[in-house]
């Protein structure tokens, strides 16, 4: 009878061949139930659904499968919170986590997109765009001081100075129209203060009768008159009121009559019974008063 000795060498190798024989079946059993999620611990291999976002572990099947619910992440432990829109359950972060429906924005697609502010169909220059809050569209609008055109359907602009829709003062201003809106410029004997055309006061500036001894400056609403001082006259008053159709010297009064001198500046209104009558700056009476007007300016020269 023969007897076979093994050595102790032979023998280890054995128990080394059982045990990788046993790790390759659990890793092939890993792979055919956990495919893709097997992660090797040790000498063994475990189902690890956490490996890639979106999956989680179902005691069921042994294995692993897309998250279940409004749920994404890794092992599915966050929560979609879409409100127009589906959850991306492979989502890392919350901002990734919903594809929305289309006209609403990331990242829960709970507002529409502004298409206004993305890709306006508006004409900046001439329109003003906004968001239809029912559908997201982009609603144009023409901007102030523009109005659409029925044949073109484009914004031109408005003259509010021709058709009267001005706020300016027709007494001390003139409208000049502007692209989208309009000005009031001051007539002369005005000026702007505060975006208002008032009246310059030509009595605070000695000069303004410079020229003309014996008299005080007297304002008036965008004139100013030289005036003859108490205890003094002329005969005859020289009107110097401008006529803006004519560009001639006129007298305040119809009544008056204009004396033609070869020198404008010498023209002269006379009131009837002239030198008896004379102007006081409101009507002609009787020459027996103490005040005579010598000289009326508008800010324009003759």
């Amino acid at each position: 009878m023969a007897v076979a000795f093994v050595s102790r060498f032979e023998r280890i190798n054995d128990l080394r061949d059982i045990k990788r024989s046993k790790s390759i079946a659990i890793s092939t059993w890993c792979e055919q139930t956990c495919h893709g999620f097997c992660e090797r611990i040790n000498n063994s291999y475990k189902c690890n659904c956490k490996i890639n976002p979106g999956f989680e572990y179902f005691d069921t099947i042994k294995g692993c499968l897309p998250c279940r619910g409004a749920n994404y992440g890794y092992g599915c432990n966050e929560s979609c919170r879409c409100v127009n829109g589906r959850c991306n359950r492979n989502a890392t972060h919350i901002n990734e986590s919903c594809t929305c429906d289309p006209r609403y924005q990331p990242p829960l697609c709970s507002r529409l997109i502004d298409q206004c502010a993305i890709n306006s169909p508006c004409n900046n220059a001439t329109e003003d765009g906004a968001t239809d809050p029912n559908n997201g569209i982009a609603i144009c609008t023409c901007k102030l001081g523009y109005e659409r055109e029925d044949i073109t359907g484009n914004c031109k602009d408005i003259d509010e100075c021709e058709i009267k829709t001005d706020n300016c003062n027709s007494e001390s201003s003139i409208c000049s129209n502007t692209i989208g809106s309009y000005k009031c410029n001051c007539k002369s004997g005005y000026q702007s203060i505060s975006g208002s055309c008032v009246d310059i006061n030509e009595y605070t500036n000695p000069a303004s009768c410079a020229n003309y001894n014996n008299t005080f400056c007297a304002n008036t609403r965008g004139l100013y008159e030289c005036r003859c001082s108490a205890g003094f006259s002329v005969g005859g008053m020289f009107i110097k009121a401008l006529n803006s159709a004519t560009g001639r010297c006129t007298c305040p009064l119809s009544i008056m009559n204009l004396v033609i001198s070869s020198d404008p500046a010498k023209y002269t209104c006379h009131c009837p019974g002239h030198p008896f009558v004379n102007y006081t700056g409101e009507k002609c009476i009787p020459s027996n008063s103490t005040n005579f007007l010598i000289s009326s300016h508008s800010h324009r020269q003759l």
